[in-house]
C-alpha cells in the first residue's frame, strides 16, 4: 500500500445553516470584565465584541462603538480579525448580533485554524439575512463545516456595497448549540512520531489499518503491514505500539511472483477455536508503481505468531490481471460483524464508475468454511440485492454521491444505535484529504449520510483505525473510543514519491471521541 497515501477524490458542497432554537452561547461575553486582558480573554473564548475592537481589524467595513459597519462606503465592505488563538473545541454554532437596515441578504463568513491554514474553499459561509430595525440574534449551525474545529486562529466577514441603509454586526460569539452532529471531538495527539517508531523498528509502520485481538490472556495484540511485512505488538488501547513482538514476517501461502505486497489487517477470532483469520490485501504489480488490489483471507492458530493464506475472496468489477493503465486500489478489506453475517467492505472500480462496496457472508457459513481451511463465499450488494460474487462482482457504492471511495473502517455506536463509517474524503476547502465520518442505521447504506470532518488537516491524513477504550473492540464502540490515523507533515506537492519525505513527516496520530 506504500504506492498510494492518498486519492483525490470529491466531496460534498457544505454551507452553514440558519438555525431557528436556543443555544448554549452566553458564558463567552463581557460579564464584569473590563479592560485590554479581559478583551484578550474573551477573543481566547471564542467571543468577539467589535464595539471593543476599534485597532485590532484590517478591512474596509469601519468599526466602532456600535460595532462592524457594512455600507456602501465601500465597493465591498469586509473586515478581518487575525492573531487570535480561539478555543472553539465542542462548539458548533456562531451566534451574530447584528442590525440591518439594508437590502443585503447575505453576509459571508470565513475562518482559518490552527490546523488548516488554507483559505476559502469549505471555510466560507454564506449567512442568510433579513431587514431588521433593531439588534437581534442569528444562529448558524457550523457542524457540517469542514475545519470549523478546535482553534480558530482568524475570522473574516464580508458584504456587497448595500444600495442603501447599512449592516452593523455588535459582536460574534463560537458556543455549543444545536446539531445534527452527536460525536465530541478532542484535538488530535501526536501518538509516534517517525523518530519514536524507528526507534521501535517500526519506521514505516502502519501501511494501512490495524488489526487487534485479546489472546487467551487477556492481552491485546495489534497487527499490521510494514511495506509488505508483517508487525505485532502488545499494547493498549491507549499505547497500541507498546511492546513489539515482530516487525519482520510476511503472510505465508502466498504467491509473491503472482502478488508481490501482502499485507493483513482486522482481525476475527473464531468462536470455539484458537483460529483467527484477517481480510488479506494482495497486490497484482505491472511495473512502475501500478497495481490491481485483490482482497484474500488469511489464517492464524498461533496467535497472531505466524499468518498463511486461505485464499482470495473480493476483487474488482473489472479483470485484476489487466493493465488499466493506472492502479486500482482495493483497500484492506475492512469488516464489520454481527451475528448475522460477516461484511467485508471494499475500494471497487467498474467500468462505469468506483466507489466503495460491501460483501457478505452469513456469519455461521463463515465460521464453518474457516474451520475446514476452506475458503467461504462472499455475495457483494448490487441494485439492493446480494447475488454478485465477490470475485469481479457488480456493486453499489455504499457512499454518498459526489465522495470518492477510500480506505475506512465501520463500526457499530451502543450509545447511539447507529453506524460510523470513519473514511479518509476530500472535503471541500480542504488541501489534501482528510478523515471524515458517516452516520447511518444500515451498516450497507450510507448514501444519505452527511459527511463531518473529524480534524481538519493542511497535508493528509490515511487508514483510519478505530478501538475502543474500554473494551479494546474494532467493531462495537461505547461512550469513548480512540481514532488512530497517519498524518502527513508536509503538502503531498511537495512529497512528489518520495518516500523518505513522506514516512519522515508522516506523525501517528490519535484522537480521542467521545459520545455525550
Amino acid at each position: 500500500m506504500r504506492h498510494r497515501w492518498m486519492h483525490r477524490i470529491g466531496g460534498l458542497l457544505l454551507a452553514g445553516t440558519l438555525l431557528l432554537g436556543l443555544s448554549a452561547c452566553g458564558d463567552n461575553g463581557p460579564g464584569k470584565e473590563s479592560g485590554g486582558d479581559a478583551a484578550e480573554e474573551q477573543l481566547a473564548r471564542g467571543y468577539f465584541d467589535f464595539t471593543r475592537l476599534s485597532g485590532r481589524t484590517t478591512g474596509s467595513a469601519s468599526v466602532g462603538k456600535e460595532g462592524a459597519v457594512f455600507d456602501s462606503s465601500a465597493r465591498t465592505p469586509s473586515l478581518t480579525l487575525g492573531d487570535i488563538s480561539a478555543d472553539i473545541t465542542g462548539k458548533n454554532q456562531l451566534k451574530l448580533l447584528l442590525k440591518n437596515t439594508s437590502d443585503l441578504d447575505t453576509l459571508t463568513f470565513t475562518f482559518l485554524t490552527a490546523s488548516d491554514t488554507q483559505p476559502g474553499g469549505g471555510k466560507t459561509v454564506a449567512i442568510p439575512l433579513t431587514k431588521t430595525e433593531d439588534f437581534q440574534e442569528v444562529l448558524v449551525d457550523m457542524s457540517e463545516v469542514y475545519g470549523f474545529l478546535f482553534t480558530l486562529t482568524e475570522i473574516g466577514l464580508e458584504t456587497a456595497a448595500p444600495a442603501s441603509g447599512e449592516l452593523v454586526i455588535r459582536s460574534l460569539e463560537v458556543c455549543k448549540g444545536e446539531s445534527s452532529f452527536p460525536l465530541s471531538l478532542a484535538p488530535p495527539e501526536p501518538y509516534l512520531t517517525f523518530q519514536q517508531r524507528s526507534a521501535k523498528g517500526i519506521a514505516h509502520y502502519p501501511d494501512g489499518l490495524l488489526g487487534f485481538w485479546k489472546n487467551p490472556e487477556g492481552k491485546l495484540l495489534f497487527v499490521g503491514s510494514l511495506m509488505g511485512k508483517l508487525v505485532l505488538s502488545e499494547g493498549t488501547p491507549e499505547d497500541p505500539f507498546a511492546t513489539v513482538i515482530y516487525n519482520d514476517r510476511r503472510v505465508q501461502n502466498v504467491d509473491y511472483a503472482k502478488y508481490p505486497y501482502a499485507s493483513i489487517a482486522q482481525v476475527i477470532r473464531v468462536p470455539d477455536s484458537d483460529i483467527l483469520v484477517s481480510p488479506t490485501h494482495l497486490e497484482y504489480q505491472f511495473g512502475n508503481a501500478v497495481f490491481n488490489g485483490v482482497l484474500g483471507l488469511s489464517v492464524s492458530t498461533d496467535q497472531g505468531q505466524t499468518w498463511s493464506l486461505l485464499g482470495e475472496i473480493i476483487s474488482h468489477d473489472l479483470d485484476y490481471q489487466t493493465n488499466w493503465g493506472y492502479s486500482h486500489d482495493i483497500g484492506n478489506g475492512e469488516m464489520y460483524i454481527d451475528d448475522e453475517f460477516v461484511y467485508i467492505y471494499a475500494i471497487d472500480h467498474g467500468e462505469n464508475q468506483s466507489g466503495l462496496s460491501v460483501s457478505r457472508c452469513p456469519t455461521s457459513e463463515f465460521y464453518t468454511a474457516i474451520k475446514e481451511n476452506r475458503v467461504p463465499e462472499f455475495h457483494k450488494k448490487f441494485n439492493g440485492e446480494w447475488t454478485e460474487p465477490g470475485m469481479g462482482g457488480r456493486f453499489d457504492p455504499i457512499q454518498p454521491a459526489g465522495v470518492g471511495a477510500n480506505f475506512a473502517q465501520v463500526v457499530y455506536s451502543t450509545k447511539l444505535d447507529q453506524y460510523l463509517l470513519f473514511m479518509t474524503t476530500q472535503f471541500p476547502g480542504a488541501a489534501e484529504a482528510a478523515i471524515g465520518v458517516y452516520i447511518s442505521d444500515d451498516p450497507t447504506d450510507f448514501t444519505q449520510s452527511k459527511g463531518y470532518a473529524v480534524s481538519p488537516s493542511m497535508n493528509g491524513q490515511q487508514y483510519p483505525t478505530v478501538v475502543d477504550a474500554a473494551t479494546g473492540s474494532q467493531f462495537e464502540v461505547g461512550d469513548t473510543f480512540y481514532l488512530y490515523y497517519g498524518q502527513l507533515g508536509l503538502p503531498w506537492k511537495e512529497i512528489q514519491g518520495d518516500w523518505l519525505l513522506f514516512w519522515g513527516s508522516n506523525v501517528y496520530t490519535r484522537q480521542t471521541i467521545s459520545i455525550p
